[in-house]
């Protein structure tokens, strides 16, 4: 079985042999006058189902670079431009218009832009239907030559790389917010407890007073989560804990008239399950501040 032979492998050949004398002129010039310049060759390859290709040769010249193109498969009115970027990343901007490929497959033209600049390992040659500059049909990146330093295409349209070593944005100042806000949780289990405590020993007096003293300190601790300032990361958690002291300090408050003035043992019950669900709220907080503080490396004890 025969082997398959890759257009753009037929397409060189025949080039290299139609380039040839102009090779072998251009290199002449350059003895003549000093350079040692040597042409380069750009294959163009498809780019989708087309099947459009070809090889570009560059050489400099006296007003700038000298092209010569040869195209394969190339329907009417297919455009050769020179643009900046990359194959995959094309930059719409035009910097050399080579010519039409489609006519004789064929382009012989000088551009007036100098050959360093044009290989620099940043540009590329692509093939056009017509001056539609955002339909690429084929493309060849035009290769960097020997003392030019190749620091590949220029970035288009790319995010900026975060820094491994940089701190997360979203982690600045959460170490003293994660600090203070579990304060106020200690303060408020240190309530619990203390109300948990007189409300065994059945003084009704002393637990209502407990109580009272609970719903000022959650209400002081909704004003002071609410004035600070939030770390960017930690929004969510802190209006959780905005919205767990304030329903705590409603049911404290609801246990409170239950106990000094109701008589009804529904309603009752009923304060203590939301005094006690409420109660549970401060533990989902304190299992997300432990959360973002493994997220931000924060050590415990800050």
């Amino acid at each position: 079985m025969s082997q398959r032979v890759r257009p753009i492998a037929v397409v060189i050949g025949v080039f290299a042999a139609l380039m040839a004398p102009i090779a072998s002129r251009a290199a002449a010039a350059d003895a003549a006058t000093g350079s040692q310049t040597a042409p380069i060759q750009v294959p163009v390859e498809a780019l989708g189902p087309m099947g459009i290709s070809g090889i570009a040769l560059l050489s400099p010249a006296a007003a700038g670079t000298a092209v010569q193109l040869l195209a394969v498969g190339a329907p009417a009115d297919t455009t050769a431009i020179v643009h900046v970027g990359a194959c995959d990343a094309i930059d719409p901007t035009l910097v050399a218009l080579l010519g039409d490929v489609s006519a004789t497959g064929q382009i012989q033209t000088t551009i007036p832009v100098p050959f360093d600049a044009l290989t620099d390992g940043r540009h590329v040659i692509v093939f056009h239907p017509g001056l539609d500059l955002s339909t690429a049909v084929a493309c060849g990146r035009i290769p960097a030559t020997d003392g030019v330093a190749d620091s590949g295409p220029p970035p288009v349209d790319q995010p900026p790389i975060q820094d491994p070593a940089a701190p997360d944005p979203g982690c600045l100042g959460v170490a003293d917010w994660v600090a203070a806000t579990e304060a106020r949780l200690d303060r408020v289990s240190e309530l619990l407890d203390e109300a948990d405590g007189i409300a065994a020993r059945m003084d009704v007096a002393a637990t209502a007073a407990a109580l009272a003293s609970l719903e000022g300190e959650l209400q002081a601790m909704v004003a002071r989560q609410s004035q600070e300032p939030v770390p960017p990361g930690a929004g969510d958690v802190n209006q959780d804990a905005i919205s767990a002291y304030e329903a705590l300090a409603g049911a404290t408050r609801r246990t409170y008239e239950a106990l000094t003035f109701s008589t009804d043992p529904a309603s009752s019950a009923r304060a203590a399950a939301a005094y006690e669900e409420a109660a549970e709220l401060m533990g989902e907080v304190g299992r997300d501040l432990g959360r973002l503080r493994g997220e931000c490396a924060v050590p415990q004890g800050t």
